[in-house]
């Protein structure tokens, strides 16, 4: 059996090492298929209103997207992710823009099912390879794919997709790379997202467009609805 040489961190002092198997690493990589996979487009949402992330999240699940990607640009954002755990379970809520090992440590507290990265760092490698919680790490060039899969990472994102090649570049490196599969975001638009979801590699993609929403301009939960089933079309079912 395969066996990947990870780390323990302890207090003020660097990564210790120890074994993880194979089997390890399947899990979290089904885990995140098993996530992403039935969806096709995963909204990414930046917000830290409470209120509002449970009324955007009731109505995605009302049109059948039921898992979202919450991003840690905002002061409040774990508290709405706490929230959506907490009040909808059925929502699967993944954290994005995870930088530093204390905020992975915080997202894997915060009750996320799952965490995402615009790279990936030695650091976060090793903290997210020593632990069974889901990790979708960001690579752009054909390297850093590599790396990440001979660590494990087999489902990754690719991130900034349009500024990196775009759909020319991951049908190249889908050649020699056949057995990595991606969720690209960065330029995903409603537009081009059939595009990106017809390669045979994309498992979804992401995308922020899909999660501009301001609670001022839905009043209703009819509102609300409405603005997400306009973008629906552009989603595989």
């Amino acid at each position: 059996m395969k066996e990947h040489l990870v780390g323990l961190f302890s207090r003020g002092s660097k990564p210790k090492v120890l074994m993880l198997s194979e089997e390890v690493d399947s899990f979290k990589m089904t885990k995140i298929l098993e996530f992403l996979e039935p969806i096709s487009c995963l909204p990414i949402i930046t917000g830290d209103n409470v209120k509002f992330s449970l009324q955007l999240c009731e109505a995605l699940l009302r049109c059948n997207i039921t898992a979202v990607e919450w991003t840690l640009r905002t002061p409040g954002a774990l508290s709405c992710v706490e929230a959506i755990a907490t009040r909808l379970p059925e929502m699967v809520v993944g954290v994005g823009t995870i930088r530093t090992v204390g905020e992975a440590q915080d997202v894997q507290n915060s009750g996320a099912k799952f965490g995402v990265s615009p790279g990936a760092t030695d650091d976060l490698i090793t903290t997210f390879s020593n632990s069974k919680f889901p990790w979708l790490p960001g690579a752009s060039t054909a390297s850093e794919m590599m790396s990440l899969w001979d660590k494990g990472f087999r489902i990754q994102k690719f991130f900034p997709a349009e500024a990196s090649g775009g759909i020319d570049f991951l049908k190249s490196v889908s050649g020699p790379l056949p057995d990595i599969k991606f969720c690209p975001t960065g330029g995903i638009t409603a537009e081009n997202t059939e595009a990106w979801l017809a390669l045979p590699q994309v498992i979804c993609v992401g995308g922020s467009w899909l999660g501009s929403f301001q609670s001022k301009n839905y009043p209703t939960a009819a509102a609300l609805d409405d603005y997400i089933k306009l973008r629906m079309p552009a989603i595989r079912q």
